[in-house]
């Protein structure tokens, strides 16, 4: 018997249908809140990022310029994102999570922290009116998106699951036409790390390095081991390919000024300047250098407060949180890092201290090198941060590394302690008269493989803070904590990859995606011998491109 088209349910009828029973009311808009585009932008970008995951066409999904999702062609989607925001409001929007599944199906999770009783029902409630007010308009000529709502209480390990099974089933896809493998390091926090194998470095095909572009984008951090054969000229090569235009290291000859405070710790491959040489101990002979002295910072030399002397072998501290960058100049922040390790003292384990009230501590290995995810510092912060750090502006001091080096750092080696102790900018080194070779930086970095947002501040050398209204702080001291009230939940213990140094590793690091710290103290004997390259990127940092940030 055939069926009438009257008695035919279209996806919006049954979506309708499925809500409870009872009329919800749909509850006041909060369109006019002024975090509604701070939350729909972070949310377009999370949603960009998942869809660039699951393989989705960049064209005509993809903004060409942006590298998001085209709001026209997804037009649907950003309505369906902004309508969400209406009905949650500020309170609860937050707490909605989308995940993207495959052919472009979008479920909205709900993460409540806690038990919160009968919070979840009237988020339940507000959920159904969205359902039932905008089903109609989803599906109404296109079902070409599907939202579903689930509620769950206090479970964001589904979270952590589901986002580690994505990325890692993506690799799985991308590595089946090569013998590459990728293997989180950490799948609970896949952000931050992985292992690459099968991978010939020094004849690398197009399609290769692609899947290792890729990696680290996604990973931010990997490591490739038993490369001890690799050439500094290979090391160079294969940082340049990440950035074909980028030719000098990326310090420049800055770093020969005397009094910076990066003079001691680098030496320079005479027949290839790009790569340096950094460790401890003394070193005979290495790829053109004789007699080398080398030096591993120690934070006595650079924190106001010190480990004493008996505990210097047992406890440790972050030294300097920073991003590889010369900040100052013509000299743009390089996009990666390579660090390979030649000889790596072996033994022993030390105790890593905050030393700031916190009561934090991380036990990490011996000479380990700390990351952090700038997208994990992102976003964690509360929408006013967001919105704060999304339209607001660094300006580096000039000849930053000579400035502070009458300073002393804080013990958590995230900024510098204000005791107005800088070197007076008359003494620096000339600067330009009309102020061209001062770096201001947007405070938010965009990846430019999956369009996330890090956090990415150099804590050491920031002067001042502009804002999106054209005012500025100068307040050295206000400005210094500001930037660590942001910066420092994002290097709590759970948050930090210490990476645990073998003879031969190859760690690339996305130096636009990361921040990084030197960690350890070493006795004089114990000799580690590691090659850096970096070079000065051919452009400067992807900012954020959101609407109201100052040209």
């Amino acid at each position: 018997m055939a069926t009438s088209s009257a008695a035919k349910k279209d996806a919006a009828s049954i979506i309708a249908s499925a809500s409870r029973p009872k009329k919800i009311s749909t509850p006041a808009t909060f369109k006019n809140d002024s975090h509604r585009v701070v939350w729909c932008e972070t949310l377009w970008t999370n949603l960009s990022h998942q869809a660039k995951q699951l393989g989705l066409p960049a064209a005509p999904y993809f903004d060409p310029e942006t590298m998001l999702l085209s709001k026209d062609v997804n037009r649907k989607l950003w309505i369906q994102l902004e309508r969400l925001w209406d009905n949650l409001g500020p309170d609860k929007a937050p707490y909605a999570a989308p995940t993207m599944l495959e052919g472009g199906e979008v479920k909205w999770h709900s993460f409540l922290p806690g038990d919160k009783g009968k919070e979840v029902e009237v988020y339940a409630s507000i959920v159904d009116a969205f359902m039932s007010d905008s089903a109609e308009f989803a599906y109404k000529e296109d079902p070409m998106y599907i939202v579903h709502i689930v509620l769950l209480k206090a479970d964001e390990n589904v979270a952590h699951i589901m986002t580690t099974f994505s990325i890692s089933a993506l690799f799985n896809i991308q590595s089946a036409m090569s013998n590459i493998a990728i293997q989180p390091i950490n799948p609970s926090n896949p952000d931050l790390g992985a292992l690459v194998q099968n991978i010939d470095l020094a004849h690398l095909s197009e399609e290769d390095f692609q899947i290792l572009r890729n990696t680290l984008y996604t990973h931010n951090v990997v490591c490739i081991k038993s490369q001890s054969k690799l050439t500094p000229k290979d090391q160079a090569e294969l940082t340049r390919r990440f950035d074909p235009q980028a030719m000098s290291y990326g310090h420049g000859t800055t770093i020969d000024a005397k009094r910076s405070i990066l003079h001691p710790d680098l030496k320079t491959i005479p027949y290839q300047p790009e790569v340096q040489v950094i460790g401890n101990g003394f070193v005979p002979e290495y790829e053109g250098l004789t007699d080398i002295k080398l030096r591993h910072p120690h934070h006595r030399t650079f924190h106001k407060t010190v480990i004493p002397d008996e505990l210097d072998l047992d406890y440790t501290r972050f030294y300097r949180w920073h991003i590889d960058a010369a900040l100052y100049g013509k000299l743009n922040p390089p996009l990666v890092t390579s660090l390979l390790a030649v000889k790596v003292p072996k033994g022993r384990r030390q105790t890593l201290l905050y030393d700031d009230d916190s009561g934090d501590t991380l036990d990490v290995p011996l000479g380990t090198t700390a990351f952090v995810s700038g997208y994990k510092m992102f976003d964690n912060l509360s929408l006013e941060q967001k919105e704060f750090v999304l339209t607001s502006k660094i300006e580096y001091a000039p000849h930053p590394y000579v400035w502070i080096s009458t300073t002393k750092s804080r013990s958590d080696g995230l900024g510098m302690v204000s005791e107005g102790k800088e070197v007076p900018l008359a003494d620096l080194p000339p600067t330009e008269r009309d102020g061209s070779d001062i770096q201001i930086l947007p405070m938010v970095w965009r990846n430019p493989v999956n369009g996330r947002f890090a956090l990415q501040i150099h804590p050491s050398v920031v002067r001042k803070i502009h804002l999106k209204d054209g005012s500025v702080i100068d307040d050295l001291a206000k400005v210094r904590e500001i930037v660590h009230d942001l910066q420092r939940p994002g290097i709590a213990p759970k948050f930090v990859y210490a990476h645990d140094w073998e003879e031969g590793d190859l760690v690339l690091f996305n130096n636009h995606g990361v921040l990084h710290s030197v960690v350890g103290a070493f006795a004089e004997d114990e000799v580690r011998l590691f090659r850096q390259c970096n070079l000065a990127a051919s452009r400067p940092p992807l900012g954020p491109q959101y609407p109201e940030v100052v040209a």
